[in-house]
């Protein structure tokens, strides 16, 4: 202790022990509250029995904390003890009638102060507390960065996925340069969708209004054949026409179904499905196809599986699941095989629709159902194809919360083919 203190302890022992000396004869019984009532006693002083373990205060500070820390240490000159926000001097021996206890005096420090607290602790100690508050600070900033930077990250995935819904609504409560971020990125996929959507629309306009010369000029050559019976050149010529001519309408048919399945003008028809019978009907309608370029067809359905339990539209997966095997058939040789294999688990139904065709490059097997992607502009020429059946497939899929892929469907055989696999989940709620 300094002088000053030292004096306190001193002045503040006479004081208490002239105001003991008038102190009624109860002993230690009334003496904390007789220190609280009387008003000539000073503040803040703490008395301690170390033979009964008890502590007399007429002080504020929280008790427990300073029995507990007399309770441990017993100096036997006056020490100063240093507490959170507090100061104890002592101890100073004092007889309270037959008892003799220890006076302690304690002095509350002012916040000026208490910054003395951390400039007296060891160097070790407040390294280690700089470092503490530092790592704290910089956890709680990286968390605050990064957190915003994720889900941006997040959202641009999901948009580049094809999720065009995709925003970022807690961005526009922000005002710092995250949050311009993220406006911008609203502003972005929006406009992006509008034009996507405004595409989508035109497409499905543009094949509306081409329907009606194609039909008429379809029933132009039907007339012009008839007219034209003895002349064979103007024949051939005739039926060149009306190929190409019915190839267009099939590929505006496809383009038009496509717009209305992207932009949901239909509405699905949800019906129990006995997939099993959907499956053998579409064989059996593409038979014809099959046997003009000799190709056999196979069908294979575990029996024990439940799948007449399905719901779902039966036009619209009857639509995806013939242009899948439509697509088989067409770039399949000739003399070979086009299987259709139906199988199911507790929670989806597969369809696997495989051929043994020249297969398609590994980079090329997700654009195939892109709209009018070729992979091979001379073999499409050859097949007739228009690129818009797999794009429909994934399309009638995707809308009954299902999902399509494509993988090779033999890689060691030299014609490796392909694989298209269908799942569809039970539970398909719109």
């Amino acid at each position: 202790m300094d002088f000053k203190q030292q004096k306190l302890l001193s002045r503040t022992s006479n004081r208490l022990a002239q105001s003991l000396n008038q102190m009624p004869k109860a002993g230690l019984l009334k003496l904390e509250p007789w220190l609280r009532r009387n008003g000539r006693v000073p503040r803040d002083i703490w008395l301690f029995d170390r033979d009964s373990d008890r502590l007399y205060t007429n002080a504020r500070y929280p008790k427990p904390v300073v029995h507990d820390r007399l309770e441990k240490l017993n100096y036997p000159q006056p020490v100063k003890l240093t507490l959170p926000g507090y100061l104890l001097i002592g101890p100073q021996s004092l007889e309270v009638g037959q008892n003799n206890v220890q006076l302690y005096v304690g002095i509350p420090e002012k916040p000026e102060q208490q910054a003395g607290f951390f400039k007296n602790l060891p160097d070790w100690l407040r390294l280690l507390s700089l470092i503490l508050v530092s790592a704290f600070v910089c956890g709680l900033l990286t968390w605050l960065l990064i957190k915003p930077v994720k889900r941006l990250t997040s959202a641009s995935r999901q948009f580049g996925h094809g999720e065009l819904d995709t925003r970022l609504p807690e961005f526009e409560r922000r005002h710092d340069e995250l949050g311009e971020l993220g406006q911008a990125f609203n502003r972005m996929a929006e406009q992006l969708n509008q034009h996507i959507k405004a595409h989508k629309r035109l497409l499905g306009d543009v094949s509306h209004e081409l329907r009606s010369p194609l039909t008429r000029l379809q029933l132009l050559i039907s007339l012009l054949e008839k007219q034209s019976q003895t002349m064979p050149q103007i024949q051939e010529n005739l039926q060149r026409s009306r190929n190409e001519v019915e190839q267009l309408d099939d590929m505006v048919g496809k383009a038009l179904a496509l717009s209305r399945l992207e932009n949901q003008l239909t509405p699905l028809t949800m019906q129990p499905l006995d997939m099993r019978k959907l499956c053998q009907d579409i064989i059996q309608e593409h038979q014809l196809l099959a046997q003009s370029k000799h190709i056999e067809l196979h069908f294979d359905c575990t029996e024990d599986l439940p799948l007449h339990s399905y719901s779902g539209d039966r036009e619209v997966l009857h639509s995806a699941i013939s242009n899948v095997l439509n697509n088989a058939i067409k770039y399949s040789p000739e003399n070979s095989v086009v299987s259709l294999s139906l199988a199911g688990s507790k929670k989806h139904v597969l369809i696997t629709i495989s051929d043994q065709g020249q297969g398609v490059a590994e980079e090329d097997m997700e654009r195939i159902f892109k709209p009018f992607f070729r992979e091979d502009n001379s073999r499409t020429r050859q097949t007739g194809g228009t690129g818009l059946g797999l794009a429909i497939a994934m399309d009638a899929i995707k809308r009954h919360h299902g999902q399509i892929i494509a993988r090779t469907a033999n890689d060691k055989a030299a014609q490796p083919g392909l694989s298209v696999v269908i799942e569809l989940p039970y539970d398909n709620a719109q």
